[in-house]
């Protein structure tokens, strides 16, 4: 009788074992997989805002507008890829809800930094004031 208890017990802890492991690597992989749709949806946004002029294409010469779709190229010299715009960048940075709201639906705090190639320029930082719990870092570069 003390051989049959002693193996129901035996048997509970390798089942609870296997199912804390088990619920720990799912865990592990939902993370893994949340966090892999946001890099890939930042990068999207990223390209979408340093390789297009956004719509439309004048759109830090005119009015506040919630519909703006923002993007930082340069219209002056097209031979450059990532020729950004100083003015489109003074206007995201005085309206960077542009970015929170049509590009994250205001579901996730951002921010953008701006580093020249001159290392003599100061990093142009952008974006939603509050702290961040986690950095997803994108470096884009021209050659």
């Amino acid at each position: 009788m003390i051989d049959i208890i002693l193996s129901i017990v035996i048997l509970i802890i390798i089942i609870s074992t296997v199912f804390t492991i088990a619920s720990s690597t799912i865990n592990k992989i939902d993370n893994n997989i949340e966090d892999n749709k946001l890099k890939t949806l930042s990068n999207q946004i990223l390209d979408r805002i340093i390789e297009t002029p956004g719509s439309p294409s004048n759109w830090e010469e005119l009015p506040y507008n919630e519909n703006f779709i923002c993007g930082l190229k340069s219209q002056e010299n097209t031979s450059q890829i990532h020729l950004l715009s100083y003015n489109k960048i003074l206007k995201l940075k005085e309206n960077y809800n542009i970015i929170s709201k049509n590009m994250f639906n205001n579901e996730i705090k951002s921010n953008i930094q701006i580093k020249p190639l001159n290392p003599n320029l100061e990093t142009i930082k952008i974006g939603d004031k509050e702290g961040f719990t986690s950095n997803i870092y994108l470096k884009k570069e021209s050659y």
